[in-house]
């Protein structure tokens, strides 16, 4: 597929000339993150369906009570159970969700680079190759980490104890998911980027990251719009099919020019001066 070399003066622009001259690229990386994630969105649907009919399979005797004569606490334990079962089973259908967020990455940054000759589909299944070991850890570090999470509030929920222990332990939970998000989101294109060791991966995600931590946050949450959606409580079909046909690739053109800034910062300028400002026009 032969695009047109557009030269932006910032990654604002960058950002302007993929909406207007790579909508259809977009859509086709979108579609087949979204076919690698299909899996995880089973799985999420599933559990969410079966959590919810909890209360009516207690009733008529199709699940058995926890505590005889107790609905109340019964419906609560099944239904923390089968959400932390839930979280188990997305520790496997993440990673291939992770695999084609790694292919997809990797056509993006050709992309906001001005690559002139970029096969959307050839250079997907390559940047799942090239990535494919730091994004099947990445998924298993945030999916152990979301697991966490769950498992620490149901469980606090269930047990019987000082309001203080709640607190303290439900802090934590957010804590560490919430470093783990954002490790992971500067970690996703410095993975594409530099190939090093994984630890030194996380450890330079880590310390870029927190640099700026406000502001990486601020960048996270903008790049995940269209998935915070789908926690409003009104369920609206469309913000689905936002994710399904925009969600992903929006997320990645963020993230990746947000992060490739903090790279020009704190390394390109020091170790990779051929990468400072890549797909930028000079002046």
């Amino acid at each position: 597929m032969k695009n047109e070399i557009v030269f932006p003066k910032n990654r604002k622009e960058v950002f302007l000339v993929l909406i207007k001259y790579h909508k259809l690229s977009l859509l086709k990386i979108n579609l087949w993150i979204a076919l690698f994630s299909l899996l995880t969105l089973l799985a999420i649907y599933f559990g969410i369906f079966v959590i919810a009919q909890v209360p009516s399979l207690i009733s008529n005797g199709t699940i058995e009570m926890v505590k005889e004569g107790d609905l109340d606490y019964s419906v609560l334990f099944t239904s923390v159970s089968y959400l932390i079962a839930l979280f188990l089973v997305l520790i496997v259908t993440n990673i291939p969700l992770f695999l084609g967020v790694g292919g997809g990455i990797y056509v993006i940054s050709l992309l906001c680079y001005g690559e002139s000759n970029v096969l959307i589909t050839k250079d997907f299944f390559n940047g799942i190759k090239r990535n494919a070991k730091e994004m099947i850890l990445l998924s298993l570090i945030f999916s152990i980490a979301s697991l966490f999470m769950i498992a620490i509030f149901g469980i606090y929920l269930l047990m019987d104890t000082f309001l203080i222990v709640k607190v303290i332990s439900n802090i934590i939970g957010v804590l560490v998911f919430l470093i783990v998000s954002i490790v992971t989101f500067v970690g996703l294109n410095y993975a594409n980027t530099y190939k090093s060791s994984f630890l030194k991966l996380l450890r330079n995600s880590f310390l870029i990251a927190f640099s700026k931590p406000l502001k990486t946050i601020g960048f996270l949450l903008l790049a995940s719009v269209f998935f915070l959606l789908l926690f409003i409580p009104i369920r609206i079909p469309i913000f689905s099919l936002l994710v399904i046909f925009v969600g992903y690739s929006y997320f990645l053109v963020i993230e990746f020019l947000y992060t490739s800034s903090l790279f020009d910062e704190y390394i390109n300028k020091k170790a990779h001066i051929e990468l400072v400002g890549k797909g930028i026009k000079k002046d």
